[in-house]
């Protein structure tokens, strides 16, 4: 009897967004991430995997989303979440760097889970990656995320 087919965590897209912050001659142009906007008005905690479709890292890339993003318990969990698959051979130079620069990046597959507000986070490589981690890191994620969001209110009722 052939098996059923296992699940698959369902990406959303982001784009890299241009911002501006300051004003007058402090103005300046930042570059961003759409899902990092979202999740600020949300209020969803955020998952990033990071991989590529060139050379031997895009063998590491869908071998991991193969094995960490096809568990059911994830699949379910990360409706939660926004997920978001970037693919950094798809980006610009100036992109890259910002995505480098903000989120650390040192490997290639790497996963990210955050808070919506971006304060607290994982990191996991291929190494590191196991069903279990990913999905310890996203549950106390979202307890975490409810906190900030408790506090979040309770700031706003006493201002």
């Amino acid at each position: 009897m052939p098996r059923a087919p296992l699940p698959k965590l369902s990406w959303d897209r982001t784009e890299v967004l241009e911002k501006e912050v300051g004003k007058g001659k402090t103005k300046e142009k930042l570059l961003t991430l759409q899902v990092l906007e979202d999740a600020k008005s949300s209020k969803k905690p955020i998952i990033i995997f990071f991989t590529t479709t060139k050379g031997k890292v895009a063998k590491k890339g869908q071998s991991l989303e193969n094995r960490v993003f096809a568990s059911p318990k994830i699949v379910n969990t990360a409706k939660e979440f926004h997920a978001v698959k970037i693919d950094i051979s798809t980006l610009n130079k100036n992109q890259l760097k910002m995505v480098v620069k903000k989120f650390h990046l040192r490997t290639l597959p790497m996963i990210l889970i955050l808070t919506y507000n971006g304060k607290k986070g994982y990191r996991y490589g291929i190494h590191n990656s196991t069903p279990a981690r990913i999905l310890t890191a996203m549950n106390y994620i979202l307890k975490l995320n409810k906190l900030y969001l408790k506090k979040e209110k309770k700031k706003k009722a006493t201002s």
